[in-house]
């Protein structure tokens, strides 16, 4: 498997630098890699052990915000953005920015639904 993707990525790299030089003089030399990433396209590792995959941040405030409400929400996990004026938005710009909270709503997430 290891030796599939090493040649696959020699072989997105020799035609990255295939299509630089066949570019006309003058013209952009170094064309993006999406050509070649599209033809030669790495294959996605499954992640079966992540409960999470598949699944957007914004998808799981949402379940739990319809599941729990903004008040219980905000008793299981003592976030300021659960507590004081709680919105999906307001919400979802802390989570994102700060990771520990994030993996306390995945958590709680993971406990509820995916049992």
């Amino acid at each position: 498997m290891l030796r599939l993707l090493r040649l696959l990525e020699m072989a997105a790299i020799f035609c990255y630098f295939a299509l630089a030089v066949s570019k006309r003089p003058g013209k952009n030399l170094l064309p993006s890699l999406s050509s070649c990433q599209k033809q030669y396209a790495q294959p996605m590792e499954e992640q079966k052990n992540n409960p999470l995959h598949g699944i957007t941040l914004e998808q799981i405030l949402v379940q739990l915000v319809d599941f729990y409400g903004w008040e219980e929400l905000g008793y299981k996990i003592n976030i300021n953005s659960f507590n004081n004026n709680p919105t999906i938005k307001s919400s979802l710009t802390f989570l994102r920015k700060t990771p520990w909270a994030r993996e306390k709503v995945e958590r709680l997430y993971v406990r509820t639904f995916k049992k």
